[in-house]
């Protein structure tokens, strides 16, 4: 009996899910969609999934059920996710310019400092190049150096002026650039950081 891992508090309407799925009247009772609570034997709670099936013995309407523990997959998802959040936060509260290429010079990210020097949201950033923001010099001459540091493997340092599309105010900035790599040694793009100096 499925409402032996169930919380009591869902024992009712968990009644009522299984009799509409085996008459016909609810072709999905949701147990696969989202993780339910449930209790196991000692009284510990956990997560699960279950996969239902209908199916008939001796005339008699079943449901068979395959259950799956996901705590530890949960467990680990939020554990990510808290990680990412925190490398999120760190990354736009910096004072300095970041931002990430692909190999084609796609932006792949940037953070809130970087949103006010192109005047564009994260969102409308990713997936364009420079080309898409600035003059086609100004772009040019940043593909060859993203190219050069591909090239070549090697982090680059220069120092360059440049004006916030956000306010118009200009900074001076020493720009590095590092390439990316995957985890077969193949650069697959750029990380850029801008200081203000």
């Amino acid at each position: 009996d499925l409402n032996q891992l169930l919380p009591t508090s869902i024992h009712a309407s968990h009644k009522m899910c299984m009799q509409g799925f085996i008459q016909g009247e609810i072709s999905d009772v949701g147990m696969g969609r989202e993780p339910l609570k449930a209790v196991r034997n000692d009284g510990s709670e956990f997560f699960m999934e279950a996969s239902l099936a209908k199916m008939e013995l001796e005339n008699r309407p079943l449901i068979a059920a395959a259950i799956s523990d996901v705590t530890a997959r949960l467990e680990a998802e939020n554990a990510l996710k808290n990680s990412q959040s925190r490398l999120r936060t760190l990354i736009d509260t910096i004072p300095d310019l970041v931002w990430l290429k692909d190999a084609n010079g796609a932006y792949l990210g940037c953070n809130r400092k970087f949103e006010e020097y192109l005047g564009a949201s994260e969102g409308d950033v990713l997936g364009k190049t420079d080309f898409d923001f600035v003059d086609q010099t100004a772009a040019g001459t940043y593909r060859s150096a993203d190219e050069k540091v591909m090239s070549t493997g090697q982090a680059s340092v220069e120092e360059q002026q440049v004006s916030f599309a956000s306010d118009g105010h200009s900074e001076i900035l020493e720009t590095i650039k590092t390439p990316m790599f995957d985890g077969q040694g193949n650069v697959i793009g750029i990380l850029g950081v801008g200081r203000d100096i």
